[in-house]
């Protein structure tokens, strides 16, 4: 017995679905066109109540804020240009001491200086007193070259009239023979004589070098004295002293720091963004070369230096003096250099205090 479905019976099973999907069509279409849309409102303005306030245009000044250490707008290195023994320091020579500019803060031994003065001044006296023995030496023998030419040229005619003499047989041969023995020796005076003459002004010449080397060593051992007193060149406050009375200074060693009085200088660590709205040129100059020699006035910053202690704080009026020459690799800022002009002298006791060396500030 077969249990196998028809073929025939299999082919419209497959089919049976479509009239199912049909009639789910067709009864979706009536829906949708019996159903209403939705209800539109007609659109309307509603008045909300505000308070206006006028803005006038103002131009916006672009600031930042940074930080930075104090440091003194020029340092100064007192470094030994001769050796010698300390045989003079000043008496308030001390690291933090405030002293006047033009002081003597050292002097060293001067004694070999001063000797090496003295003999160069009287190799000079010798060497100018050879110079002038040549002059005496250079006229005396022009004279005797006259003189002994004069000679010469007597024994010389003496000589021919022997020699026509002796044609006529009225002197002997050993007479002519003597007196040309005397023109030749005469002859040998006057070639020794302009030999001498030629020699004098290569002879001058070197005395005239020699002289010049020794007004040389003058002059070095006159800057060598001059270099054993140290003075300070401006109004400073000691930052180190290297060397006491009686020690001995080596040449090239530091002897004294340091630091200027009259600026202050603080190189505060600016962002990069806040750094470029900052050093900006004003429209007038965009598009221009700049002159780099001129940036602070071109770019016209003001600052003010803030020094906060707790709840105490006091404020410097500065000037932007310079930008740093590359940023730093860590922070990626950049240094905008602002100084501070006289910060010793606008200093008020218990008010206001000196802007001192490594002071963090506020910029």
């Amino acid at each position: 017995m077969n249990h196998n479905t028809p073929p025939k019976y299999a082919i419209w099973k497959k089919f049976l679905f479509i009239p199912a999907i049909a009639i789910g069509v067709i009864g979706f279409v009536f829906l949708v066109k019996g159903s209403e849309g939705p209800q539109q409102r007609p659109l309307s303005e509603q008045a909300l109540s505000v308070r206006v306030i006028e803005v006038p245009a103002v131009k916006v000044i672009p600031r930042a804020l940074a930080y930075g250490n104090v440091q003194p707008g020029t340092v100064w290195e007192a470094i030994a240009e001769v050796s010698g023994k300390v045989v003079e320091r000043h008496r308030q020579l001390e690291k933090g001491a405030i002293l006047k500019g033009g002081q003597l803060l050292l002097r060293l031994d001067p004694t070999d200086y001063e000797l090496a003065i003295a003999q160069s001044k009287a190799n000079l006296q010798s060497i100018e007193a050879q110079l002038n023995e040549l002059k005496v030496k250079q006229n005396n023998t022009r004279v005797s070259l006259r003189i002994e030419q004069q000679v010469l040229n007597v024994a010389k005619k003496e000589w021919n009239r022997m020699r026509k003499l002796l044609k006529r047989r009225t002197i002997s041969q050993n007479t002519v023979d003597q007196q040309e023995r005397t023109v030749l020796a005469q002859n040998q005076k006057v070639q020794s004589l302009q030999n001498t003459l030629n020699l004098i002004p290569a002879e001058r010449q070197v005395l005239t070098a020699q002289l010049a080397v020794a007004n040389t060593q003058l002059e070095s051992a006159k800057l060598k004295l001059k270099r054993t007193k140290i003075t300070l060149p401006f109004d400073a406050r000691i930052a180190e002293v290297n060397v006491e009375k009686a020690q001995f200074a080596k040449q090239g060693q530091t002897l004294v720091i340091a630091d200027s009085i009259d600026v202050a200088e603080v190189s505060a660590q600016v962002a990069m963004q806040n750094a470029r709205h900052l050093l900006q040129a004003p429209p007038s100059k965009r598009g221009r070369k700049l002159d780099f020699s001129n940036l602070p006035k071109i770019f016209g910053l003001s600052a003010t230096v803030r020094l906060r202690v707790g709840d105490f704080k006091v404020e410097w009026p500065g000037r932007f003096v310079r930008a740093s020459d590359a940023v730093d690799p860590q922070t990626r800022t950049t240094g905008i250099v602002v100084a501070v002009d006289d910060p010793y002298r606008q200093a008020i006791p218990g008010i206001r205090p000196p802007l001192i060396k490594n002071m963090f500030v506020e910029v």
